[in-house]
């Protein structure tokens, strides 16, 4: 067969019939929870799964009542579609121009990410008229990997400019 795509999310059909009055579904995963956006008395489709989330699905059906029943399923269909790679802002608190030294730099993900790395040995931001200080990261959201702190030192005056080379970093639950 041919290879998924690396950034990937997989629509996948679930069986609901166990649980016909739900007027919610709720997929619960091992990287979190995601909605069902849509469903059926006989089917419901569940966006956000990874590739490694596509064999066994656990849910918890809640009825009209307000009462939840938990079930498993297996997907009864999949399709994989393209999702673009996460989207990158790169910001700085230092007003232009700035003497600031060092100048704090937030780089901020529109979701989830891995593979961004800045320590003694590496960092995946391109700097240019300036270098990372220490490469010490401070993550200001750990837990989803959203926020990064950096400080830049400048190498002498004029632009200083920090960006993020393509390919850098990979979605943190689709790859």
């Amino acid at each position: 067969g041919s290879e998924p795509p690396s950034s990937s999310e997989i629509i996948a059909a679930a069986d609901a019939a166990a649980a016909p009055a739900a007027r919610r579904l709720l997929a619960t995963l091992s990287v979190g929870s995601r909605d069902v956006v849509e469903n059926t008395q006989t089917s419901a489709l569940v966006t956000g799964l990874t590739f490694a989330d596509a064999a066994d699905l656990y849910f918890a059906a809640r009825d009209v009542d307000g009462y939840t029943q938990s079930f498993s399923t297996k997907l009864s269909s999949t399709t994989v579609e393209s999702v673009p790679p996460p989207q990158t802002t790169i910001t700085t608190t230092a007003v232009q121009p700035t003497n600031f030294r060092p100048i704090p730099v937030r780089v901020s993900f529109d979701r989830p990410v891995q593979d961004f790395t800045c320590n003694a040995t590496y960092c995946a931001l391109a700097v240019t008229n300036g270098e990372v200080l220490n490469r010490d990261l401070a993550v200001e959201d750990a837990y989803w990997d959203m926020e990064f702190i950096v400080q830049i030192v400048p190498d002498a005056d004029g632009p200083v400019t920090v960006s993020l080379p393509v390919g850098a970093v990979k979605d943190k639950f689709d790859g």
